[in-house]
């Protein structure tokens, strides 16, 4: 996906993904790569809406629940039981963790929003520096 943005735009991607990273990692917050784990995952978007205004790219913050709350979750929709109380459950967290990742990291100096954008509802863009971090850097 990466190869739908130059060179520069790519390493500045990456830049930011790894700083976001640490950001996260001072505030004891885990991350994962998404490979069952939960956590934060930071990851770059380049593929959909790639250089158009207002599109997609950019640099994402996801927080993936535990597998337990998960399969919950899906076992659910299979059973299509709407009613149980897991489902707002699980709604609370991600809202709230999304919330929480947003603050954390806009505390840290980074531009950050929750605006859905069509392809990354669940996650946080973020943007880039708003200015120095004391402390971080």
């Amino acid at each position: 996906m990466i190869e739908h943005v130059s060179q520069e735009t790519k390493l500045q991607y990456e830049r930011i993904v790894g700083e976001v990273r640490e950001t996260l990692r001072l505030a004891g917050i885990p991350l994962t790569d998404r490979k069952g784990n939960s956590g934060a995952h930071v990851y770059i978007d380049t593929f959909l809406n790639a250089g158009s205004e207002g599109g997609s790219e950019g640099v994402y913050v996801e927080w993936l629940s535990s597998a337990e709350l998960m399969a919950k979750v899906d076992d659910c929709a299979e059973r299509s039981d709407f009613e149980n109380p897991v489902l707002p459950f699980a709604d609370a967290v991600l809202d709230a963790v999304r919330t929480m990742l947003r603050d954390v990291l806009e505390g840290a100096g980074w531009r950050a929003s929750l605006d859905d954008v069509g392809v990354h509802e669940e996650g946080v863009r973020v943007f880039g520096r708003s200015g120095p971090a004391p402390g971080l850097d």
